[in-house]
């Protein structure tokens, strides 16, 4: 009787501290300050493509000349919008555009370890740590 009431204390005390230890979330939305890049990657149409076979796949069309009525236009109805943000959305441009390849890192950070994910080169080859 004794031994069955000490297993059963150890056993809620484990539950307990599982159920415990995975109440906490990720800390995210870490306060990285802003900073300026120092110089161009004078190398960087050098780089290996990883999503495409060659950069030719990716067609980016010529912008339209600064002094056009198009361009000019555009600019005019940005600064418009620019103007009439509210609170919130400005906190998601100051968010985003402080370091975003960081921001993006860790929703990437806590999918993983919110679904146990362990990544592969593609969709198909996402496994969770329970499969395998």
């Amino acid at each position: 009787m004794k031994k069955r009431c000490i297993l059963s204390f150890i056993g809620a005390c484990l539950t307990m501290l599982f159920v415990v230890s995975c109440d906490r979330e990720l800390p995210i939305n870490l306060n990285y300050k802003h900073y300026d890049f120092v110089s161009l990657d004078q190398n960087g149409g050098t780089w290996t493509t990883v999503l495409l076979a060659s950069p030719e796949q990716l067609e980016i069309p010529e912008p339209a000349d600064v002094n056009s009525t198009q361009y000019q236009t555009e600019l005019a109805n940005l600064k418009d919008a620019m103007s009439n943000l509210t609170s919130q959305q400005r906190n998601a441009v100051e968010y985003w555009t402080n370091n975003p390849s960081i921001r993006w890192m860790e929703i990437a950070m806590e999918l993983v370890a919110k679904y146990n994910l362990i990544l592969g080169r593609n969709q198909k080859e996402i496994k969770t740590h329970q499969s395998t």
